[in-house]
């Protein structure tokens, strides 16, 4: 039994599937009857109708999350935590797109890296996350990227340790120029 205001991840997993399997069959207009552990619905309809398809991205790396990912999803996301897993838990989820999330340490020139190094490892524990952070000059950063997107990653949500002043913007925008382009 949960406490009141939380929810077991089991029943978490089972309520997405419940609500992604309500929400396709919704999107198509026509009268819904589903009854599940946490839903009823009857003669359910939605308008308006949505016009094209609406993409469902979800993210976990739980075998009855994965499965859900597999059995709903156009995209799954990858948290930060796992990604040294992608290979081994790619073939589960089908052909769905991948996207993943991934703190990165953006240098201006290779005389930063002790320092931004330094200033991450204050902020977030560098030595608990290093798995989890890439730290690199643009060329670095091209390069790690592209090696990803390579191996089918197709969308990134980058966590900026410096909080992503403009500089460090017009920098990644220079890395996303690049890796586009190769």
């Amino acid at each position: 039994m949960s406490e009141v205001g939380t929810t077991e991840p089991r029943e978490r997993v089972t309520r997405l599937g419940e609500s992604l399997t309500i929400m396709r069959q919704l999107w198509t207009g026509e009268p819904v009857d589903f009854q599940g552990d946490y839903f009823t619905l009857k003669n359910a309809q939605q308008r308006p109708v949505p016009t094209g398809r609406i993409p469902i991205t979800v993210g976990g790396v739980g075998k009855r999350t994965l499965a859900l990912v597999r059995e709903h999803a156009d995209w799954w996301n990858v948290p930060i935590y796992a990604l040294d897993r992608v290979a081994e838990l790619r073939a589960s989820v089908g052909d769905v797109r991948m996207s993943i999330q991934q703190m990165v340490g953006v240098l201006r020139s290779e005389d930063e890296r002790a320092d931004v190094t330094a200033l991450i490892d204050r902020r977030f524990g560098l030595n608990a996350m290093a798995k989890d952070v890439v730290i690199g000059t643009v060329p670095e950063l091209v390069d790690y990227y592209a090696g990803l997107a390579a191996a089918g990653v197709d969308r990134f949500y980058l966590w900026f340790t410096d909080f992503a002043p403009v500089s460090t913007l017009e920098l990644v925008g220079e890395v996303i120029d690049r890796v586009q382009s190769t």
